[in-house]
């Protein structure tokens, strides 16, 4: 990748999930650079379960005895992914002081340790969102789906006129003749097209 691509990559990664963290290697021998760099997927960063117990693990930072974060595990897999997963610690300095991890986020908390993403507020607000529009579309399903049958002895007109309506059959005769009727009608409007 170049590093422009590196770049972009690792703003995607601080907008949508609200940090970034790249591990800083030196190499000699390969390519123009000896410095390479590899960004890590956040979620990769997660504790090991052999670390969870630990209370110096958090979120898959190491933590000293004042509470700073040392070092990273790092998995091999997606969470989501199946199959065996492996963790690897990475100090967050070298021995030599050399930094080899950079985690970029916006502290908003003096224990915070990992970035928050910046659409974590609205998250649940889109859930909401999201289970309301499919529950108003199950309610306008089942109203388009409702029907009543009303049986009666009396003669259809008089059904109709007891509910509030009528029954013209005066202009086309029977429901059938109607639709041929209007059928008729758009053969003739339409120019022979039908």
């Amino acid at each position: 990748s170049t590093f422009v691509q590196i770049l972009t990559q690792a703003t995607y990664n601080y907008i949508v999930d609200g940090e970034c963290i790249a591990v800083v290697r030196y190499r000699g021998g390969e390519g123009k650079y000896r410095l390479k760099i590899q960004l890590i997927s956040p979620e990769l960063c997660s504790t090991p379960p052999s670390e969870a117990r630990n209370d110096k693990v958090v979120e898959g930072c190491r933590l000293d005895n004042e509470g700073r974060v040392i070092g990273y595990y790092i998995c091999n897999k997606h969470p989501n992914e199946p199959g065996a997963k492996e963790w690897k610690y990475v100090a967050k300095r070298s021995t030599g002081g050399r930094k080899q991890v950079i985690h970029l986020f916006d502290k908003e908390r003096p224990s915070q340790k990992r970035g928050r993403s910046l659409f974590a507020p609205v998250i649940q607000q889109f859930k909401l969102l999201d289970d309301y529009k499919i529950t108003e579309n199950e309610r306008a399903i089942a109203q388009a789906m409702f029907a009543a049958v009303i049986s009666s002895d009396m003669p259809s007109a008089d059904a109709f006129a007891a509910l509030g309506g009528e029954l013209d059959d005066s202009e086309y005769g029977t429901p059938y003749e109607e639709f041929l009727s209007c059928q008729a009608e758009f053969k003739d409007s339409s120019g022979g097209l039908a």
